[in-house]
């Protein structure tokens, strides 16, 4: 009798504490929906047992419910991020660029002379940037004794210059005419001769003088004059720009 009742017993704590155990539904974690560069590993499921997370992006997996509660599937995404141009982009450099070539993304190689040429590739199908940087020039106006050098070419030197040569090309003119419309007077010719010359001599003496001051601010860097050839052939003449 005994055993009956304590048989009785055993069935009726096992009933009692089986009503008492709810079931528990699974719930994913933070990581669902989220977006990651390799397989999630960590907040899979918020209640729940999470089951091995598979593929290679996206990612699933499950959060099982226990006691019969429900199972929730779970999706995790690959990350995909753009290429952007870094600071370099659309900079000028006197050689080419090899830093803060890209933001994000992968730099591919510097291509180029001036300009140069590189792209910064996404990540995970991202998309792919294309960047500039150009070759530096400098017109020399950095320091206090250049610019003034400068100033004193374009606004004084240069006019005198070209006054003086023209002056002296008149007196070439002269000279000839003197010797022209006097084929006769010996004396007037001689001075012609005379004009002649001493004007040739004042236009090479302007000419000597201009290329000297150009040749010294191109050396400090002071002035773009000079005279441009291109493969061509053709020439362009810059002056105190």
């Amino acid at each position: 009798m005994k055993k009956i009742y304590l048989f009785a017993f055993i069935l009726s704590a096992i009933f009692l504490f089986s009503t008492q155990v709810q079931a528990a539904d699974g719930d994913c974690g933070t990581s669902n929906a989220g977006s990651f560069v390799q397989k999630p590993s960590t907040n899979l499921c918020t209640t729940g047992t999470p089951t091995t997370v598979t593929g290679n992006g996206p990612w699933d997996w499950q959060c099982l419910g226990s006691a019969g509660g429900s199972t929730s599937s779970c999706v995790a995404f690959l990350s995909t991020s753009d290429g952007d141009c870094g600071t370099s982009n659309a900079g000028s450099f006197v050689q080419k660029p090899s830093t803060n070539l890209c933001t994000t993304g992968t730099p591919t190689t510097v291509t180029g002379n001036g300009p140069w040429e590189w792209q910064c590739i996404g990540t995970n199908g991202g998309s792919t940037s294309s960047c500039v940087a150009f070759l530096s020039t400098s017109d020399g106006s950095g320091t206090g004794i250049v610019k003034l050098m400068k100033g004193i070419n374009k606004v004084i030197l240069n006019p005198l210059i070209i006054f003086l040569f023209a002056c002296a090309l008149m007196f070439f003119l002269y000279g000839v005419m003197q010797f022209v419309i006097n084929p006769a007077n010996e004396e007037m010719k001689k001075k012609g001769k005379s004009h002649m010359i001493w004007g040739v001599v004042g236009m090479v003496i302007m000419v000597s003088v201009f290329g000297i001051m150009q040749i010294i601010l191109n050396t400090l860097g002071g002035s773009k004059t000079g005279i441009q050839i291109d493969r061509t052939g053709n020439y362009k003449i810059e002056i105190n720009k």
